[in-house]
């Protein structure tokens, strides 16, 4: 069976044909970076549409506190608990910023990751360290603004995407 590409109206562009042969591992790997006690809501919904706009694999890394929560939120996703504690999610080494974002297609931080100095250390180490498309989120923009890193986000390395929303 060849898959039939989507139609749709308003002179959108169609959604390219997937190999027959492909699997999820095919279509791109994601990891999606937020969540907090309270919100992880975000976190949930960023990476449903991950899903549902055309990504294979799809990972959420969240706090271990609501790990569960999202695991159960949707199957498909997997999800990897970052250290937290009383006052939410512990400082995050760059060697763990670097794991994360290996073998990516894309990285996304912000959606539902609260504000803080654990927060801001996280970004700046994605800011440094992450070699593939870098989406910048809700709570990562603001982290970045308040920790005066949106240079970074403005004048990206040579080969490195960020985009702002």
């Amino acid at each position: 069976m060849n898959p039939t590409p989507a139609r749709v109206s308003g002179g959108l562009p169609t959604l390219p044909r997937r190999p027959a042969g492909g699997h999820k591992g095919t279509f791109g790997r994601v990891a999606i970076v937020g969540g907090s006690v309270g919100f992880s809501g975000a976190v949930c919904l960023s990476s449903l549409a991950a899903l549902r706009t055309g990504s294979g694999l799809v990972t959420a890394v969240v706090p271990a506190a609501i790990q569960a929560i999202v695991a159960v939120s949707e199957p498909c996703v997997m999800t990897v608990g970052l250290a937290d504690g009383e006052q939410g999610l512990l400082p995050v080494s760059a060697a763990r910023v670097q794991q994360i974002s290996a073998g990516r297609d894309a990285v996304a931080v912000g959606p539902g990751l609260g504000q803080g100095d654990a927060q801001l250390g996280l970004v700046s180490h994605f800011l440094q360290l992450c070699e593939c498309p870098l989406v910048l989120d809700a709570d990562a923009l603001n982290v970045a603004a308040t920790g005066r890193l949106l240079t970074a986000v403005q004048r990206p390395g040579v080969g490195r995407t960020v985009v702002v929303t």
